[in-house]
């Protein structure tokens, strides 16, 4: 019987279904798809690099993150989604995005 593949993250995922905006250059639009406190995942129109630093604004644009972009895989409606890690997660800002994902899902 074959093995399960291991989980490597080190934080668990939640769904978090938000818009959002990114950039790397110029702002664009995106769809939140899930959050843990080291990184997100997002879909977005356009295909980015791997390696390619982001900002991402959060929470209708009043929380801005750094990130890196880690993968990026298009999916069956030409979208990508695009998972990135946060470059560095204070604690106060993991307890605004833990909140505004429990106030999602009440």
């Amino acid at each position: 019987m074959a093995q399960p593949p291991t989980e490597r993250r080190r934080h668990p995922r939640r769904e978090y279904r938000a818009e959002l905006q990114y950039r790397p250059s110029a702002a664009h639009p995106a769809q939140a798809l899930d959050i843990s406190e080291s990184g997100m995942a997002f879909e977005a129109d356009a295909p980015l690099e791997i390696g390619t630093p982001v900002e991402l604004f959060l929470i209708s644009g009043n929380v801005q993150v750094n990130a890196v972009v880690r993968h990026c895989e298009a999916n069956n409606g030409g979208r990508c989604r695009i998972g990135v890690a946060f470059e560095k997660l204070e604690p106060e800002l993991v307890q605004v995005l833990t909140a505004a994902w429990k106030a999602g899902h009440d």
